[in-house]
């Protein structure tokens, strides 16, 4: 068993490896292409490394835990190696526990083949990799997996006693996504939210508090230590701006539906897994009613969820969390097929499930592509980057600030920014009006010497604060570089 154990560990570790080698080019040793937001994250985890402090430093609208794991890898190797090797022990978790619940159903070739299936989906969402939904993938595969069998086990009218161990997990997962983005803990609170409201109407009460206690302890062990450590700072205000208050605003500005068909398309392969289950619950459901109540659980979560993104922003890593659906999908789908009768719906099911992982291995083809795009056109964006430097940016670098440029820039050119807005300023005052003041105070008390910007500033407000303060130096393509005024 130990044994088995080990080549399971080893397994997962290897496809992992290749895995995050291949298709996280933001962090790849072979890549290394910082992607939009792994830039962002990267800059203030090796800025916090250099006591710089997030929100008050170096400002973004997710929790510290995202830049404090970035600054761990900074922190290990002195570079985004230390992420890399980060990245890839989280995924050999996940993979692992991926394989061992496959196991417990399947054959160990089934198993084995499932796996990759669940990994070849998850290339569909990675983007780049470094994003806050692959960190927290090891916490969520096994709170998930516990809830798949408590529902096996209300199914079968068994013991529907709660372990508290994973009410604390489940707490712990709320902590984690409140301390990168809240939205990730959405399927794991409604499935917690639906296992109480069981244990009351089974008058589980004793449990039910039990399980609370635990829930609110898993939160608390997590959440405390960040809030005081940025309540000793006095940036706690601002860490709660960036993490919450600032977001609220941010998702009532996300568009609902789709804008064009071709917007749906991109759509449907990183969320197939929310409809993958979707269907396998509506099939549970209506095919095989002694097993309803798991098919009822899984509809709601999958359903609910699936509305939730639609109505979001839509990015296709935000689907990196619904990888135990997928999971949780192909084991219902052979509960459906062994309970099922009828010879012509088994072979419409097969039929479906064969078209489904034809429909993965598409999207894999082209996360593929998109790759090797990425590869070919790395010397592109550096030698972009150094003409921007070499031509405008020679001895500038120790006061400057880009706006509305893409934060790899200073990546590529190892530039610290020198105002804590250093990235799409006004995208985010498009996506929250309320941030406008604090940019414009922050740019106006700052004193940047030098601002490079993207076109142009379209903000009016800013733009006319800046213009009484800079002039252009110089202009190159579509870029303006700006000097403060002596």
């Amino acid at each position: 068993m130990k044994r088995k154990i080990i080549c399971d560990i080893l397994l997962s570790l290897a496809l992992s490896l290749l895995f995050i080698t291949i298709f996280s080019t933001s962090t790849s040793i072979l890549a290394n292409v910082p992607t939009f937001d792994s830039s962002i994250f990267q800059i203030i985890g090796k800025g916090w490394t250099e006591g710089i402090l997030p929100y008050t430093g170096l400002w973004d609208q997710k929790g510290p835990l995202i830049f404090f794991i970035n600054a761990v890898g900074f922190w290990l190797c002195h570079s985004n190696v230390g992420i890399f090797i980060i990245q890839v022990v989280c995924l050999t978790i996940t993979t692992y526990f991926t394989l061992s619940f496959y196991r417990r159903y399947f054959s160990d070739k089934q198993s084995l083949t499932y796996t990759l299936a669940s990994l070849a989906f998850l290339s569909i969402c990675t983007e780049g990799g470094n994003s806050v939904e692959e960190y927290i993938l090891p916490l969520l595969m096994p709170a998930f997996f516990y809830m798949y069998e408590w529902t096996q086990r209300w199914t079968n009218h068994q013991d529907i006693s709660h372990n508290h161990r994973y009410a604390f997990l489940y707490g712990f997962v709320l902590a984690f996504s409140f301390l990168t983005r809240l939205t990730n803990a959405f399927g794991i609170c409604l499935g917690a939210l639906i296992i109480a409201i069981v244990l009351v109407q089974q008058r589980k009460y004793k449990k039910l508090l039990n399980n609370i206690l635990f829930f609110f302890a898993g939160f608390v062990v997590l959440t405390l230590p960040f809030v005081g450590y940025f309540y000793s700072k006095g940036a706690l205000f601002e860490m709660l701006y960036g993490t919450i208050t600032y977001n609220i605003g941010y998702t009532a500005h996300s568009s609902a539906g789709f804008s064009s068909i071709i917007d749906f398309i991109y759509f449907l392969p990183a969320y197939s897994s929310c409809i993958f289950l979707i269907i396998v619950s509506m099939i549970t459901i209506l095919c095989c009613p002694q097993r309803k109540q798991s098919g009822y659980f899984w509809l709601i979560i999958s359903g609910l969820n699936l509305i939730f993104f639609i109505n979001s922003f839509k990015y296709n890593h935000y689907a990196i969390i619904t990888l135990p659906y997928l999971c949780i999908g192909i084991v219902e789908m052979k509960y459906n097929l062994s309970k099922t009768k009828l010879i012509s719906l088994k072979r419409i099911i097969r039929y479906g499930m064969v078209c489904f992982f034809i429909f993965i291995s598409l999207g894999l083809f082209r996360e593929i592509y998109q790759v090797i795009r990425v590869y070919n056109n790395r010397s592109l964006a550096i030698e972009a980057c150094r003409t921007i430097s070499e031509r405008m940016l020679d001895q500038k670098k120790d006061s400057f600030i880009a706006y509305n440029i893409n934060p790899s820039l200073y990546i590529h050119l190892g530039i610290t920014p020198a105002c804590r807005y250093f990235f799409s300023q006004d995208r985010l005052i498009r996506n929250n009006e309320d941030i406008k003041p604090r940019i414009i105070e922050a740019f106006d008390n700052a004193n940047v010497k030098w601002i490079l910007v993207d076109t142009k500033i379209w903000n009016r407000d800013v733009r006319r604060m800046l213009s009484t303060k800079y002039t252009i130096y110089d202009q190159y393509n579509y870029y303006t570089l700006l000097r403060l005024n002596d």
